[in-house]
């Protein structure tokens, strides 16, 4: 069976497409070629990444992360603590003898 060309084959669905061959020389990155390629830097830490997330690198995102954990933590202990007073459950004097 003959090999088609990328043209001929989508040729067929879309006569119009230009179809642009690709170059079959192979090129190997040499450690100075890959010293070269640079990545992208944090807006926070401004340390070089290879990925961000939300503009982020991931251990940025994963610390902005924790943050809002234990900030959201925090106000439910907040209002699970105002619901009992508002209950009658517990009183101002054990929550300052901390026995709770």
């Amino acid at each position: 069976m003959k090999k088609k060309r990328a043209s001929e084959i989508f040729g067929s669905v879309d006569p119009h497409l230009k179809v642009i061959p690709a170059r079959r020389k192979s090129h190997r990155l040499t450690n100075e070629d890959w010293e070269k390629t640079g990545g992208i830097y944090c807006s926070s830490c401004h340390q070089e990444t290879v990925r961000l997330l939300e503009g982020l690198c991931p251990q940025c995102q994963q610390d902005l992360e924790n943050e809002r954990a234990r900030i959201a933590e925090d106000k439910a202990e907040k209002r699970y603590y105002k619901d009992q007073l508002r209950k009658g459950t517990i009183s101002l004097a054990q929550m300052r003898e901390g026995r709770l």
